[in-house]
């Protein structure tokens, strides 16, 4: 997966058509499967008493890069251009990937039963529509945040990528908090106040003046995000028996 994102990354810095721009961007989601692949081997790896806080550390390390992705993606492009953005890009997925072949620990095949999908799949379904929704409201939210900054408060790539980090760093809050949080609260109850922060964040989004305030209502969502990702993976794997723990989150 990672060096499908190189790839994707590379293309991005060399394509100079709508086709080569569509394609990287197609490549780049086939290799973000490297998201559900921690996730399994978050699950399985951790023990049972400590998956869900595992899974909110592994959401704030994702919401790491969301922070310095942005943030230091609008600066590059800022101050060297697209091309140069593409590459330093390519270059961290690689490293990425040499990062891993060298530092993952072979695990263990884990045993699967003949049937391949889990007893209670059905259970899931739910969850698996609430957080495709909610991964296609970020998506809208990317495709369109920069271009709202700039119609209506004149701001431009360096700006878009840098409130898009604060988000991001939000994210990262929560995710460190989320274990403490469900200690305390259901994990059930944590992740309605998610969705609830993300849809009244992004009903905000479009009205939000001055910029204080637009960044403030982009943080609540930022939060909403941060909460939600950890939220559905602690209750999908709080309810998945053990040996289908990699299967479900793949």
């Amino acid at each position: 997966c990672g060096t499908i994102s190189a790839l994707s990354m590379a293309l991005y810095a060399v394509g100079e058509s709508v086709g080569g721009m569509a394609a990287s961007r197609a490549l780049a989601g086939l290799g973000a499967a490297n998201v559900a692949i921690a996730q399994a081997i978050v699950s399985e790896t951790a023990e049972p008493d400590r998956r869900a806080a595992a899974q909110g550390y592994l959401s704030a390390a994702l919401s790491a890069g969301l922070v310095l992705g942005p943030a230091v993606g609008g600066v590059l492009a800022h101050q060297a251009g697209s091309r140069a953005l593409g590459l330093t890009a390519a270059a961290l997925s690689l490293t990425g990937t040499l990062w891993v072949a060298w530092a993952l620990p072979r695990l263990p095949p884990v045993a699967q039963p003949a049937d391949a999908l889990p007893p209670s799949r059905d259970a899931f379904l739910p969850l698996l529509g609430i957080a495709s929704l909610g991964w296609i409201g970020l998506a809208f939210l990317e495709g369109t945040f920069g271009r709202l900054l700039e119609r209506t408060l004149g701001l431009g790539r360096l700006e878009f990528g840098l409130i898009l980090g604060l988000d991001g760093l939000a994210a990262i809050l929560m995710g460190v908090a989320f274990p403490t949080l469900a200690r305390r609260l259901s994990v059930t109850a944590l992740l309605r106040g998610a969705f609830l922060a993300q849809a009244a964040g992004l009903a905000a989004i479009p009205f939000a003046r001055p910029l204080a305030v637009l960044v403030a209502v982009n943080a609540l969502y930022g939060l909403g995000v941060g909460l939600a990702t950890p939220a559905i993976n602690a209750i999908v794997s709080r309810d998945t028996p053990a040996d289908r723990q990699g299967a479900l989150f793949g």
